[in-house]
């Protein structure tokens, strides 16, 4: 066996070893994906375990509700000094 021969097989294993690798992980992606679905599917059979108020008292959703009353939104949204703009939103408690 010359060095030719050794060079030559070397070539031949490693053009099979890449299709082989991609085919590999195309299998693995493809069983995670059906692992995953199965999940899900369990995930949506399940009864939730803690119901949420949809609606506030004032007719408004609960965290827009509570984001009205947050002192530092207009701050957050505007910057700094942003309370005393005009057309700024005023800060409620």
């Amino acid at each position: 066996m010359s060095v030719g021969d050794v060079v030559m097989i070397n070539g031949l294993v490693f053009q099979l070893s890449m299709p082989l690798n991609f085919l590999g992980t195309v299998y693995r992606e493809m069983r995670q994906s059906v692992i995953d679905m199965e999940v899900m599917y369990q995930l949506g059979k399940a009864q939730a375990q803690i119901t949420v108020r949809t609606r506030s008292r004032c007719g408004e959703h609960p965290r827009v509700s509570r984001l009205r009353q947050n002192p530092l939104l207009p701050r957050l949204w505007h910057g700094p000094g942003a309370a005393g703009r005009a057309g700024a939103a005023p800060a409620r408690r």
